[in-house]
């Protein structure tokens, strides 16, 4: 039963990604191009990963889900020096400040509960440590 309310979870996020998705015309080079798509990608589905998780662990709703795989996604892009969007502009946020806009973002979505229990797995677990491929 887990597995399937976890995979609903997953096609909910990513039907509602793909409908809030803004369509962004690229004035990248060809090399680019095939690259670009493939990064963000790998961010993407390490942002379902991490929000699958954490729906699982910290029993959210689907409207909570949704928030925390946008904060995610942001949290990683702005983490990941990698990213076509850190190339162009050029420098990386501290990853102090990222991770306070990301605690901020989860202390709004999340009940007084879930935040608990989410500030404990992140001092805690590797597993949330790992998939968020942040450096502690």
């Amino acid at each position: 039963m887990k597995k399937v309310r976890l995979t609903f979870v997953a096609l909910v996020l990513l039907a509602t990604a793909a409908q809030a998705a803004p369509q962004q015309p690229s004035v990248a080079t060809a090399e680019q191009q095939t690259t670009v798509p493939a990064h963000e990608q790998q961010v993407k589905d390490r942002a379902l990963q991490l929000t699958c998780y954490f729906t699982d662990v910290l029993r959210l709703t689907k409207k909570q889900a949704a928030e925390v795989r946008v904060v995610t996604y942001q949290k990683l892009q702005q983490l990941d020096p990698a990213a076509p969007e850190q190339g162009m502009q050029g420098t990386l946020l501290p990853v102090a400040q990222v991770m306070q806009q990301y605690d901020a973002a989860m202390f709004r979505i999340l009940t007084p509960g879930q935040y608990s229990t989410f500030r404990w797995l992140e001092e805690r677990q590797p597993v949330a440590h790992l998939l968020a491929g942040s450096e502690k």
